[in-house]
């Protein structure tokens, strides 16, 4: 049974349709390893492209490191001296300008103060003006007050005024001393006087 089974497979395998089979299965794994040797050879050569390119790229970022490094440097140097330059002026400008503007605010600092003053001055004269007229203003009132009251007591007052004046004089007369009264009249004294000036004459 095994005999007769090996040489049918035999007989199979020596036969024309197995070697076509064959020969199409070879020709498939030789495209086939033609295309990945092709695949392969593509990425080496992928990766050979890529390497020089990488390699040239790095070449070249070296120079342009290195160019813009050394334009950096020069830009630097340039830029240091038009700064230095640019900053001198900007320092003598800033410096005038500082003084300037020390000088206007100083102005505006003077002109806020005489402003403040002139304001005070007049508020302290305005204060002033109203204490006097206020003051005024009150003694006019106290005036008016004195008379309103004089005016309403007036009649009492002067009654009173009146009584009190007689009773001073009544006291005064009463308690004065009496005058003597003269031995001749006074058309008699009239008469005497020359008489008497010729005595004590003589």
């Amino acid at each position: 049974m095994k005999e007769e089974i090996v040489s049918c497979v035999k007989s199979y395998m020596n036969s024309d349709s197995f070697m076509k089979i064959r020969v199409r299965k070879s020709k498939k794994t030789k495209v086939k390893t033609r295309d990945k040797q092709c695949k392969k050879g593509k990425k080496k050569d992928a990766n050979r492209i890529r390497r020089r390119r990488s390699a040239y790229e790095n070449r070249r970022k070296l120079k342009s490191k290195r160019e813009i490094s050394s334009a950096k440097k020069e830009r630097r140097k340039m830029l240091t001296g038009l700064r230095s330059a640019y900053e001198n002026r900007r320092k003598l400008k800033s410096k005038r300008e500082i003084s300037s503007a020390k000088k206007e605010r100083r102005k505006k600092i003077r002109v806020r103060k005489s402003k403040k003053t002139k304001v005070k001055t007049r508020d302290k004269q305005c204060k002033k003006g109203k204490k006097k007229d206020a003051n005024r203003i009150r003694r006019t009132r106290n005036l008016e007050d004195m008379e309103q009251y004089l005016h309403y007591i007036g009649g009492g007052a002067g009654a009173l005024a009146l009584t009190g004046v007689a009773a001073a004089s009544a006291f005064y007369l009463a308690s004065r001393p009496q005058p003597q009264k003269p031995l001749f009249p006074l058309d008699e004294q009239c008469i005497l006087q020359p008489v008497r000036l010729n005595f004590y004459l003589s």
